[in-house]
């Protein structure tokens, strides 16, 4: 709720849609890069998805 009523008092989305899009990625290298440790506890995944 917080990024529309930025994006709209800024009047555009695609720089924060390129903020997410990104973060997304970082996300999902991170996530990819602990999953193949069989010892990565449950809370290290919870505070990457938070």
């Amino acid at each position: 709720m917080a990024y529309g009523l930025l994006s709209d008092r800024l009047g555009a989305r695609k720089p924060l849609m390129l903020v997410g899009g990104i973060g997304s990625v970082a996300a999902t290298a991170c996530f990819a890069q602990l999953a193949v440790y069989p010892d990565t506890g449950y809370y290290t995944f919870a505070w990457l998805f938070r």
